[in-house]
This record gives C-alpha cells, structure tokens and sequence, in this order.
C-alpha cells in the first residue's frame, strides 16, 4: 500500500498544478496588453480600433466565406466551366487582399497609438512568431 501512496500523490500533485496553470491561460490580447505594457488609454484606443475593424471585416469575411464555397462547388462538377472557375477564383483572391489591406491598415493605426519602446518589443514579439512559424514549417519536412 505505501508502495503506491507515493506516485498517486506525485501524479494529483502534477494534475493540480497543470489544473491552475490551465485556469491561469491568458488570451491572446490580454498577453499583447500585458506584455506591450499598454496604458489605460492604449487599451481603450486598441479595443476601438478592433471594433471599427471587426465591422468592415465581417461583410468581407461572409463574402469571402459564400464566393470560396461557390468555387468549391464549381470544381466539384463533372466539368468544370474553366471561365468560370477562372472569375471565383478571381473573385476569391480579391476578397483576401482586401482583407489583407484591412489587416495593414489596422497594424498601422495600432502602431501609431504605441511609443517607440512598445514598437520595438512588438517588431520582437512579431519576429518571434514568424520565427516559430517557420520552425514549425521545417518540422514538418521529411529530412
């Protein structure tokens, strides 16, 4: 019996502490705010900014969402019109890049509510994730 009191009580240790760690989770945003270091009125400005983006992505988003299933439906036939395939993937491809311009002009309108400090750690946190990104990348390569 005492054989086995020790592991069962290392494995409920272990179970609570990765309970807490579990509770603790930030979100994504709450870590950027705490980790830029944001100020009342730089959080206040970043929430709004959010909201104003979130508003002109949405219809974009919906669009983006019904054109790729059009086009999916449209490989799907027997034989594919080229021409028309051709327009939704057209379709398509310009709804991302206007989703990609709404994501650099909300960066730029971001950048500008920080200082030069908080610029910098957010080049570094921006850099870090590209770096993991490709990390993650080459992982996967069968080498």
């Amino acid at each position: 019996m005492k054989r086995y009191l020790l592991p069962s009580f290392l494995l409920l240790t272990a179970g609570l502490a990765l309970g807490q760690q579990a509770r603790q989770r930030e979100y994504p945003l709450q870590r950027m705010i705490k980790s830029l270091d944001l100020t009342d009125g730089q959080v206040q400005q970043l929430k709004d900014l959010l909201e104003k983006r979130r508003t002109e992505v949405a219809p974009l988003r919906e669009q983006l969402r019904q054109e790729a299933g059009a086009l999916r439906e449209l490989l799907k036939g027997t034989d594919p019109n080229p021409a028309q395939v051709g327009q939704a993937a057209i379709k398509v491809h310009e709804l991302r890049a206007q989703l990609a311009a709404s994501q650099e002009a909300f960066l730029e309108s971001f950048e500008g509510i920080l200082t030069a400090e908080q610029k910098a750690k957010l080049k570094t946190v921006q850099q870090r994730r590209r770096s993991a990104r490709m990390t993650g990348a080459f992982r996967r390569l069968p080498l």
